[in-house]
């Protein structure tokens, strides 16, 4: 039985009017790589951006006390 953890992602994305964002997001998941496409569903949808325009820079697990 797999666990959800909570992930701190951040990193730098790119807006379609060439402004670059930094962001901090977190997100519930099983693994480091489904908190990630999470991300990148949801920065996509919201901001209308393919993933080539969102730079992940870390990626790391929180505490549930945090």
């Amino acid at each position: 039985m797999s666990v959800a953890r909570t992930f701190k992602v951040q990193g730098v994305m790119q807006l379609r009017n060439g402004e670059q964002r930094r962001f901090t997001v977190y997100v519930r998941g099983v693994s480091e790589k489904e908190a990630l496409e999470k991300v990148y569903s949801n920065l996509g949808s919201r901001h209308k951006l393919t993933r080539r325009h969102i730079k992940v820079l870390s990626v790391t697990t929180v505490s549930d006390e945090e």
